[in-house]
């Protein structure tokens, strides 16, 4: 559990992570002419005013989290984008709130506004293979129509197994992924959390679900039955990136994919450009929704690291994602390659 004075810090590592993802996006796409020099000076030139001196080419030590000098140097490199998205306040700068910059980057020098379009379908059809799969295994409760105690937690279980699997598609996280190989012993997982979050959602009215990775919505659809099973009058709202990022899911691609969230749930674009929801960049319907619904499952580390970043800290937000880099694995005490549902201490 999360305490409220939890804080997490932009580090140096974070920096050169996101230069990797830059590499890995021309390689994944294809596109491995572009130099290394030149992704230096068009993608990161931005940065050029941060005194980092050699600490991005020595072996990263543990919380090397940016200096005052730099991060002062770094919200004033920000200053116009945070005008034009109208973000103010004193808060840590997530990696996510970088990235928005890096792409655009990217898709100018490449002439591509979408360049994971193919590998986001390909990531959905694979997911929505296994997906029927693992459907074969769903506890027989599921049927029944009136479920006890033990036979809730063991569906929300199961559902929160899936769901969690889906967050291991993830082509801008700097670990290598097999869905395959991760789902044999994913039921075995046991989250601690899993009877706080039953007790909330038992209560609950209304839900807003944080969406991920393409690909992870199609696991997603079998943890919101289960929510709806446990609720049947949950109403329930999955919120989508407001334009491409990464392999990051957005409406387009569920509207191509011709994916069965439209007839489970309210489906939204959140108006976030960002690989994390990030509420100053939230169109006005998400932010009332997020202000006003009952209960909220932020999916996958980028959602994690921009809600905390920006201070929102709220006992109705349950974070449920893999950890994929070092820096969240040491602020939330875990391993590299663990899953999580973490939330805020209760005031």
């Amino acid at each position: 559990m999360l305490s409220k004075d939890y804080k997490i810090n932009l580090t140096y590592e974070c920096l050169e992570c996101l230069k990797k993802q830059a590499l890995s996006t021309f390689k994944i796409t294809k596109n491995i002419e572009i130099s290394i020099s030149k992704i230096e000076e068009e993608i990161f030139g931005f940065l050029q005013e941060i005194k980092r001196e050699e600490k991005l080419s020595k072996e990263f030590q543990e919380n090397l989290i940016l200096t005052q000098e730099d991060k002062q140097s770094l919200q004033k490199l920000l200053e116009e984008f945070y005008k034009a998205k109208k973000i103010k306040g004193d808060f840590e700068i997530p990696p996510t709130l970088l990235a928005p910059l890096v792409y655009q980057n990217i898709a100018k020098i490449m002439g591509d506004s979408s360049p994971y379009k193919q590998i986001k379908l390909q990531s959905i059809q694979k997911a929505r293979e296994i997906k029927n799969q693992m459907l074969l295994k769903m506890p027989k409760s599921f049927e029944k129509e009136f479920l006890t105690l033990e036979e809730e937690l063991d569906l929300l279980g199961f559902g929160l197994s899936l769901a969690v699997l889906g967050n291991v598609i993830d082509h801008g996280a700097q670990t290598h992924f097999d869905l395959e190989s991760e789902a044999k012993g994913i039921l075995e997982l046991k989250f601690k959390k899993s009877q706080e979050l039953l007790e909330r959602l038992k209560v609950s009215k209304t839900l807003m679900y944080l969406a991920d990775n393409a690909g992870e919505n199609e696991f997603d659809e079998i943890l919101i039955q289960i929510f709806k099973k446990i609720n049947p009058h949950l109403e329930i709202f999955y919120l989508v990136r407001g334009s491409e990022i990464i392999n990051d899911v957005t409406l387009e691609d569920l509207k191509v994919s011709n994916s069965n969230l439209f007839h489970l749930v309210n489906v939204l674009n959140s108006g976030v450009e960002s690989p994390g929801f990030i509420y100053s960049l939230a169109n006005e319907e998400s932010k009332k929704l997020f202000r006003e619904c009952d209960l909220i499952l932020s999916k996958g580390m980028g959602n994690f690291e921009s809600l905390e970043a920006f201070g929102q800290k709220d006992s109705k937000i349950f974070f449920l994602f893999k950890v994929k880099c070092n820096v969240v694995a040491r602020h939330i005490n875990k391993n590299l390659g663990e899953f999580a549902l973490i939330n805020y201490k209760r005031s």
